[in-house]
């Protein structure tokens, strides 16, 4: 049987389970050296990241930045021979609130640690108050996965235009837009979407709607940063929530229909982006809402 090297050898944790597969090159994982090639190979990574970011919708806009979603910082590691490895989601109590908490671990080819990163979801963040428990689990997972990138990559990706502040990790106060804590549906220029069959029913999302409180600060959103003209409103909301009316938005989605008008000028713009590339699987869902509402021929709109 012929000998394997480091290299080809798969990489294993301390339970046994591997984490980077056999016969994988050994791959620059250390940015470190000359100066010129680090800022080269640094350039590279971050255009390689720009083009699967953009190819995949893996971006969420919060007012005028992106936030790149974990499969994003995946990817980055994916590129350099850098894995994941996190722990067993932990609880933890504190003040009275309670979730989990997650470590984990980066190890590059040869199974040598190089970043860590910790991640927490407690039942205090709005949208966790009353998730399954293996939801929140999940968060705390998720979120230390990509801290871990951010500590030791984050670089990379403001090199590629996107902050560096995972998109899971972004809080309503953070956000700016007292929405919920779940990540939305991405509304970036150039992100794609799985389309939708038919605007959603509130007893898909549970039966709860966007209150009054809530459809006011949409209007008042729009109003300051959009041009205030209803059709573009209206495409806006049946590109993020399903409907064109304000009184049948999800509870669920107006976290997203505040990012979007937040943006007004950026949704717009995905949305006829998406409208003239055949290739996208939104486009007809987007073809749709231009035929409808944002035809500058001055069509009627619709009630």
């Amino acid at each position: 049987m012929p000998e394997t090297t480091a290299d080809e050898e798969a990489v294993v944790n301390g339970k046994g389970q591997e984490i980077a597969p056999a016969g994988r090159a050994a791959a620059s994982t250390a940015l470190t050296g000359d100066p010129a090639k680090v800022m080269e190979r640094s350039a590279e990574l971050a255009k390689n990241l720009q083009d699967f970011v953009r190819a995949q919708g893996l971006t969420v806009r919060f007012g005028k930045s992106e936030h790149l979603q974990v499969e994003a910082w995946q990817f980055i590691g994916q590129q350099i021979g850098v894995f994941a490895v996190p722990g067993d989601p932990e609880p933890v109590e504190r003040d009275g609130d309670s979730g989990y908490v997650c470590r984990t671990e980066l190890v590059d080819h040869l199974g040598n640690v190089i970043g860590r990163g910790t991640g927490r979801c407690m039942r205090s963040e709005h949208n966790w108050r009353s998730a399954d428990e293996y939801a929140v689990e999940s968060m705390a997972q998720t979120r230390s996965i990509g801290k871990a990138f951010r500590n030791s990559y984050g670089f990379i990706a403001k090199a590629a235009g996107f902050s560096p502040t995972p998109a899971e990790e972004m809080s309503p106060e953070m956000r700016g837009n007292g929405g919920e804590a779940r990540v939305a549906t991405p509304t970036a220029r150039g992100a794609q979407r799985a389309p939708r069959a038919s605007a959603e029913r509130p007893e898909e999302t549970g039966g709860r709607l966007a209150t009054v409180p809530q459809r006011k600060k949409i209007f008042a959103k729009f109003k300051q940063h959009g041009s205030g003209a209803e059709n573009e409103l209206r495409a806006i909301l049946v590109w993020t929530a399903g409907t064109e009316h304000s009184d049948r938005i999800p509870f669920d989605k107006v976290d997203e229909v505040l990012a979007a008008v937040t943006d007004a000028e950026g949704t717009l713009a995905q949305i006829t982006e998406a409208a003239a590339d055949p290739d996208r699987p939104d486009g007809p869902e987007a073809r749709e809402i231009v035929d409808r509402y944002l035809r500058p021929s001055g069509e009627e709109e619709a009630s």
